[in-house]
């Protein structure tokens, strides 16, 4: 039997906006077949009903300051080190095939659009890391 290692993917709720997201976030990678978890990092500020079968990380604190403030709760991503590898996720991303092979890369590493000439910022794999967090 193939041992499943240590991975997750890992989302962020900021907003109630960004929830259906996140539902069909996990919902898309079911149907995948990733083998990996999906972790969600909630705010303080949202209601965590309908999130009862959701691996979710403890909550951080909300920031109205700014258009751009709450991402800096992506750095909790940092603080999962209970894991080896997690590759960061928008909500608004979606697989067509299964992806789980995207842990196999070293780490850090950012992925192209597929037009392969972008960056996409909604996907990053790295080594959670309390130095770093």
């Amino acid at each position: 039997m193939k041992q499943v290692k240590n991975y997750a993917w890992v989302t962020l709720i900021t907003s109630q906006n960004f929830l259906q997201g996140a539902i069909l976030l996990k919902q898309n990678l079911k149907k995948v077949k990733s083998i990996y978890p999906l972790i969600t990092i909630i705010t303080d500020n949202i209601n965590p009903e309908g999130l009862e079968d959701y691996i979710i990380y403890p909550y951080v604190e909300y920031s109205k300051k700014g258009y751009y403030a709450c991402t800096k709760n992506k750095f909790y991503v940092y603080d999962l080190i209970q894991y080896d590898k997690i590759i960061f996720l928008d909500v608004d991303i979606e697989f067509l095939k299964n992806c789980d092979h995207y842990f196999n890369y070293k780490v850090p590493c950012c992925f192209l659009k597929r037009n392969k000439t972008e960056m996409c910022g909604g996907t990053i794999l790295l080594k959670p890391d309390k130095k770093i967090f």
